[in-house]
């Protein structure tokens, strides 16, 4: 189930990881289907590099377990990124990370990163 979807969250947390945005086990991404209204999210516990897009879970919008292959559950973080997703309707992507910089810059209180991150 949504195959492609989960491979494109899978991507985007593999290369958060090795660009350094987040570590370890830090950090949850997710996408959402437009159509289905399901959302692919990252599991709880689980190191990015040893993922496979199998290990994806998919939620539905009241975080009920859709489809996880593997048997691993959603991020801890889960009802965040559906929060968002029912509040912003425009957004189908959540990434949440604990990047050193935007860490700096909500300590700094900065409006407005830009680029930087």
């Amino acid at each position: 189930m949504l195959d492609d979807l989960k491979r494109e969250v899978l991507q985007y947390a593999l290369a958060a990881e090795q660009s350094g945005l987040c570590k370890h086990k830090s950090g949850n991404f997710s996408a959402r289907d437009p159509e289905t209204g399901c959302v692919c999210i990252t599991p709880t516990g689980r190191d990015r590099s040893e993922l496979d897009y199998e290990d994806i879970v998919v939620v539905d919008m009241d975080a009920r377990v859709i489809e996880a292959v593997t048997g691993l559950r959603p991020t801890s973080e889960t009802l965040m990124h559906l929060a968002v997703y029912r509040t912003r309707r425009d957004v189908n992507a959540v990434v949440h990370t604990h990047s050193k910089a935007a860490t700096a810059f909500a300590i700094l209180t900065k409006k407005d990163p830009g680029h930087c991150l």
